[in-house]
């Protein structure tokens, strides 16, 4: 698993430093990415995990809680794509 970790970071990274070496060598003096938009993508992204295992957890425990966990798991998971869209369009915009 931490191998699969490291290999999709490094991909994703080696994806994005290319987009944002060029955007940043317009020499625009404004940040590519919004430093908050990051730091709550990553936030819903840690917490949908956290909310997946509970899901989880309910479920193997037979309670009620785990249809109500997969969908907030479900909303988060929604709303991290919708912020990347916004992120994503907003970079588009800067070009």
């Amino acid at each position: 698993m931490w191998l699969f970790i490291i290999a999709d970071t490094m991909t994703f990274a080696a994806c994005l430093w290319p987009m944002d070496f060029c955007e940043m060598g317009q020499l625009t003096g404004q940040a590519v990415h919004s430093i908050t938009n990051v730091a709550l993508m990553t936030f819903i992204l840690l917490s949908s995990s956290l909310t997946m295992l509970i899901g989880l957890r309910a479920a193997r425990a037979g309670t009620s809680w785990a249809f109500r966990w997969t969908m907030i798991t479900a909303a988060a998971g929604i709303l991290f794509a919708l912020l990347h869209v916004r992120e994503w369009l907003g970079s588009l915009t800067k070009v």
